[in-house]
């Protein structure tokens, strides 16, 4: 089961593609942005993102959830 919740944060996330800029405009520390991904993550049993040095790109699971979030 996942927290609900945790989907603001991957919309935003989605639409920023970086941690700082996410966690700016949810007025949260990085830490807390990246933690809420990965209980998502870890919750739906799915890898949302691939992460590299230019940010955050969502993967063919986290395009599905985009179009239903």
């Amino acid at each position: 089961m996942f927290n609900w919740n945790d989907l603001t944060y991957f919309l935003e996330l989605a639409r920023q593609n970086r941690l700082a800029p996410t966690a700016r405009r949810l007025r949260v520390d990085h830490t807390t942005v990246s933690r809420r991904i990965a209980e998502l993550e870890k919750g739906l049993t799915v890898k949302l993102f691939d992460r590299n040095r230019d940010g955050f790109v969502l993967t063919e699971k986290g395009h599905r959830l985009l179009t239903i979030a």
